[in-house]
């Protein structure tokens, strides 16, 4: 549900500021909020006034596309609890920012970090195979163990070893069981 949430509400802030011509401008905008909020709200030390307090003063500070409007959506993920979500947030409207200008966006998961001339070896060879511009968002799972995931739109390739080895372990237990039947019989 809160997902679901977190979706439609970036995605009307959004398509508010892009009718605004304010897409671009707003990102740059909520990149400075994320900021904020991960220096206030970790402390936990304020409260929901304290905060939106804190926030509304700030935005009129740094805002340089309409404070107003970004004034109420950073009031509705307050009211809404969703202040520590704002990395998500932020990733969802640069997803919309980047996919309204043609880029595909490709969210990379590794167990260690790469380096830049892994990156630019994968972002080359999912651009041919996509045949588009890219856009990749790299993460780090260490439960991965090794390998790779890679979620394009709805598509999801998942070449882990934790992956490899829970295939293994349920085949292993598929057989276990079907042995045990087999010796009931």
């Amino acid at each position: 549900m809160r997902k679901k949430t977190l979706k439609n509400l970036t995605k009307s802030f959004y398509i508010i500021a892009r009718d605004r011509n304010l897409e671009e401008a707003m990102y740059k905008d909520l990149k400075k909020i994320q900021l904020l909020i991960r220096e206030i709200h970790p402390a936990r030390r304020w409260g929901i006034l304290t905060l939106r307090k804190n926030l509304a003063d700030l935005i009129g500070e740094c805002c340089e596309s309409d404070p107003k409007l970004l004034g109420l959506f950073i009031e509705e993920i307050i009211k809404k609890d969703l202040s520590r979500h704002i990395d998500e947030i932020i990733t969802l409207y640069k997803n919309l920012l980047y996919e309204s200008k043609g880029f595909q966006i490709v969210n990379v998961e590794t167990a260690f970090p790469l380096s830049d001339e892994e990156k630019k070896l994968i972002e080359k060879r999912l651009k041919e195979i996509l045949k588009k511009d890219i856009l990749c968002d790299y993460a780090v799972d260490k439960r991965l163990i090794g390998g790779i995931r890679v979620k394009i739109g709805e598509l999801y390739l998942d070449l882990s070893i934790k992956n490899k080895l829970d295939k293994l372990r349920s085949s292993i237990l598929k057989g276990v069981q079907s042995c045990q039947t087999q010796t009931l019989l």
